[in-house]
């Protein structure tokens, strides 16, 4: 399945970290359907269970945070 695609492909994976450091929202935006799909899916398995230090405003209080992680597929 995602063995067939091609090299080099580019998607974001964006992480919506409440104020609890609990993860609210997880989406994923690249070109590609089929790698954005797998990527959301391993990202729910890998950060759902983390505790994330959640972003803190100017006063120090902890706020909700986006994530976004840069991610290229690359074949070896």
């Amino acid at each position: 399945m995602v063995a067939s695609l091609p090299s080099g492909l580019l998607t974001k994976i964006i992480l919506k970290i409440g104020s609890d450091g609990r993860v609210l929202n997880i989406s994923t935006y690249g070109p590609n359907e089929l790698l954005s799909k797998e990527l959301k899916k391993a990202a729910e398995k890998t950060t759902m269970t983390t505790l994330w230090i959640p972003g803190e405003n100017s006063s120090g209080k902890e706020v909700l945070d986006i994530v976004t992680l840069p991610f290229k597929f690359s074949k070896n």
